[in-house]
């Protein structure tokens, strides 16, 4: 349950402030911990893990439970809420990308606040993103979801 509004978030030490659920504080910290982790196709791990491989493991670490599978199988199958604009994303929400016509919703990386998302950027490992009017990211936003 949210307590707070994302201007509010943005404004606390760490971007799960406002949550009741103990799963988003440790969700944050799991994140921030596996920052630098090196890119590896179908990584899943401290060592290595591509965009949905290191989203599946920082949220096991955290407490939430869904099956390992790709981007795109993601945005098929997952429940949460979906949202119209990255704008309306809250910390936690997953964040989908189409790089490629060949590969719609590629790509899946998790709002932290604001215009920021974490992601495994296959030449910087998982990394901080940020959105920018016009930027990459911006121009292949495909579609946000809520984590639960």
């Amino acid at each position: 349950m949210v307590l707070c509004s994302l201007a509010c978030l943005s404004a606390w030490a760490s971007p799960s402030a406002g949550y009741s659920d103990p799963r988003y504080e440790r969700l944050a910290a799991e994140l921030e911990a596996f920052l630098g982790v090196p890119y590896v196709w179908g990584g899943e791990g401290q060592s290595g893990a591509d965009c949905s491989g290191s989203l599946w493991y920082v949220c096991r670490r955290a407490g939430f439970h869904y099956p390992r599978t790709t981007a795109r199988k993601m945005w098929a199958v997952w429940g949460g809420t979906e949202k119209s604009n990255w704008r309306d994303g809250e910390f936690g929400d997953l964040v989908w990308f189409t790089f490629s016509a060949h590969r719609p919703f590629g790509h899946v990386g998790m709002i932290k606040a604001g215009n920021e998302f974490y992601n495994a950027s296959s030449r910087r490992g998982f990394v901080l993103g940020r959105f920018t009017p016009g930027n990459t990211y911006d121009r292949h936003f495909a579609g946000i979801k809520s984590l639960e």
